[in-house]
């Protein structure tokens, strides 16, 4: 959107562990047949969370209306490797819908890059390049089952949960060519990584609707809970050519845990005058552990050392709480919106081994505006403004390194702030 992969992307309007980190990987194993639609959202209300600069996505899955025993089965071979089987089927009564799916999945990614670095110092100058070629890919797999209980014509509970299991190999080269400015080539280094990657996802969903005799009033209550552990252990052989042959010999672990609960409510009131009235909550709880270690050794029977400098243990704590309210009206040819949102934040970092803390609270309103005039039948001009905001994830706070490529490091720094958009948009 516009560019930018500052996107909130939902499934049915929340957040989804079918997502997982990698998103894109996640939306090519996401069959078609099972999207209804697709949501594009480029400038939305204060309905929406106020995160995402860009705006938001939101897949729309389908729910079978056919009455008995439905089903589909679909198979994909590609190449780079990439083979895809997944089987969808429900069930339907008058009183229960019953729907699940299941999916397997083998890729393998190839990839690389190269560089150029020069490095002028007082007492010193030289040149190395570096190339990189790598290998991700592994095995996936991912149940989902749900049942909606039609309880009376107008209360509806649906319950669903899914699992997901991802074992990944993750196989990375880098060679440098250390050279004089002048391109005399000094000495050659090869580091190899082979990081093995485990990751199982658990997700809870139970949604309660309630639709009332009068036509679009309707009040939902959704809740959500999502449990990802990661774990990416690697190991590391480097070998050089200078200033003599030597190998040396490293191990990196990194164990990722994360927990999410969601609470949200929405309630839609259509009121005289063609006015419709929208209030809604969302409370969000967001909880990550993670532990990141590095040794070494010498030679290939040596015992491993610690590096300490590499080593910490790390813990993020998120309540987001939310309120919004939104007043819209048609009038002939005219349509206009106008809604307030509030959103605290409060956020706690934590160096465990340094017992060093980083809290963070504030309150923040995103007004949203909108216009429009119908010049035809399925042709209307629009004027939009919304307020959004981007806090920094994870890894930006996260303030140690990773340690694949022991000559760049990337750090985040736990002090950085949330950046804040201001949307103006004509269609």
């Amino acid at each position: 959107l516009r560019g930018s992969e500052n996107v909130r992307i939902f499934i049915n309007g929340r957040p989804s562990g079918l997502l997982g980190t990698n998103i894109a990987d996640a939306l090519r194993q996401l069959p078609g047949d099972l999207i209804e639609s697709v949501e594009v959202i480029t400038n939305p209300s204060a309905r929406y969370e106020a995160e995402g600069e860009a705006g938001i996505i939101n897949i729309v899955l389908k729910k079978e209306r056919r009455g008995g025993l439905n089903g589909s089965l679909q198979a994909v071979a590609g190449y780079p490797d990439d083979y895809r089987v997944t089987l969808n089927a429900n069930y339907r009564t008058d009183k229960m819908n019953l729907f699940g799916s299941t999916s397997v999945r083998y890729n393998n990614s190839p990839g690389g890059g190269s560089g150029n670095q020069i490095i002028n110092n007082e007492d010193t100058s030289y040149t190395f390049r570096n190339t990189r070629d790598q290998l991700r890919g592994g095995w996936s797999q991912t149940y989902r089952l749900g049942a909606d209980f039609f309880l009376n014509d107008k209360n509806t509970l649906t319950v669903s949960g899914l699992y997901d299991t991802e074992n990944g190999l993750n196989l990375v080269d880098i060679r440098y060519f250390d050279e004089t400015n002048e391109g005399v080539s000094i000495g050659e280094t090869l580091r190899s990584d082979e990081e093995i990657e485990l990751e199982d996802t658990y997700e809870f969903n139970l949604n309660y609707l309630k639709t009332f005799d009068e036509k679009d009033r309707k009040w939902t209550i959704d809740a959500q809970f999502i449990r990802d552990d990661d774990i990416e252990n690697s190991n590391l052989i480097q070998t050089s050519t200078y200033p003599a042959n030597d190998s040396l010999f490293q191990r990196s672990s990194n164990t990722e845990n994360e927990v999410n609960y969601l609470f949200q409510s929405d309630y839609i009131d259509p009121l005289p005058n063609e006015m419709v009235l929208e209030l809604g909550t969302r409370n969000t709880w967001r909880f990550i552990d993670n532990d990141f270690s590095v040794e070494t050794r010498e030679g290939l029977n040596g015992p491993w050392v610690p590096i300490d400098e590499f080593n910490n243990y790390f813990q993020y704590r998120e309540a987001i709480y939310a309120g919004y309210a939104i007043l819209s009206q048609d009038i002939g040819k005219w349509s206009w919106q106008g809604g307030l949102r509030a959103e605290y934040t409060d956020i706690e970092t934590e160096l465990v081994e340094t017992g060093e803390t980083n809290p963070r609270q504030y309150l923040n309103w995103f007004p949203s505006a909108f216009l429009g005039y119908e010049v035809q039948e399925n042709q209307t001009v629009q004027l939009s403004y919304s307020r959004r905001l981007s806090r920094p994830g994870f890894r930006q706070l996260l303030p140690f390194t990773g340690y694949n490529d022991n000559r760049n490091f990337w750090a985040g720094n736990p002090d950085l702030d949330p950046e804040y958009t201001n949307s103006f948009e004509g269609s």
